[in-house]
């Protein structure tokens, strides 16, 4: 890496991979490839009035093959709300692991308290309602640029701009498949090429899977696999679902 202004070809390609290695499963996510069964055509689902579980754990591949993994847990009630429902949740449980390396960033993750994703609010087939939840493509975009636009001319701001774009991918990986708490059986894949706001091109194969109850139609786990690839770099994520019941 060069000194005082400057930036090596070498470091800025590794920056762009990182980007890429947090940026590209949000993108993959939106992928009509993955696109849900037609609402208006799947069946009504009929929530219990206990109090529900909700799990979801994000593991994410970093440099070298080290994974970081976080599990969040929610009490979530199904509340009826006109012809579908409201989905009312509080964070009750979290756990993180990481290298060692990232102690403490572990650690952080385990003091944050989550109660954003909640509540959300589902149509009579389960399915999460258009919304700002899942509408984030214009924020997405415009999170992107303004971090990119950050990568920077003098190396002693590396870290920094390392970590603000990774924040703008990571602040919005909680984007859920619109079909996640009544999911179809089975599995369903894609496979395609994504540009970033930046010029640059990724492959990503995604692979999402899931079972449901047959007496709630709800999911009762599901689990979302995404390969990114760039310039010869591959990284996988993983997030996992499950819903049960707590009484």
């Amino acid at each position: 890496m060069t000194g005082g202004r400057g930036f090596s070809s070498d470091r800025r390609g590794m920056l762009r991979l990182a980007a890429a290695a947090a940026i590209l499963p949000v993108l993959a996510s939106r992928s009509p490839a993955l696109a849900a069964q037609t609402d208006s055509i799947a069946a009504a689902i009929a929530p219990p009035s206990c109090t529900m579980l909700y799990r979801r754990t994000l593991e994410r591949q970093m440099a070298g093959g080290a994974i970081f993994t976080v599990t969040r847990e929610y009490a979530v009630h199904f509340l009826p709300r006109g012809t579908g429902f409201e989905v009312a949740g509080e964070q009750v449980a979290v756990r993180a692991s990481a290298p060692a390396a990232l102690a403490r960033f572990a650690a952080l993750e385990e003091d944050r308290v989550d109660n954003t994703l909640f509540p959300l609010l589902l149509n009579h087939a389960g399915f999460i309602e258009e919304g700002a939840s899942i509408a984030e493509n214009e924020q997405l975009v415009r999170s992107l640029r303004e971090a990119h636009a950050q990568l920077p001319q003098d190396a002693a701001e590396a870290g920094l701009a390392l970590g603000a774009i990774q924040a703008a991918g990571a602040s919005l990986t909680s984007q859920l498949p619109r079909d996640l708490f009544a999911p179809a059986n089975g599995r369903r894949e894609a496979r395609e090429t994504i540009t970033l706001p930046w010029g640059d091109a990724g492959e990503v194969r995604t692979l999402f899977e899931a079972a449901r109850d047959p007496g709630t139609g709800l999911m009762r786990e599901a689990r979302r696999e995404v390969v990114t690839s760039l310039a010869g770099d591959e990284r996988r994520s993983v997030e996992m679902w499950a819903l049960f019941p707590l009484e």
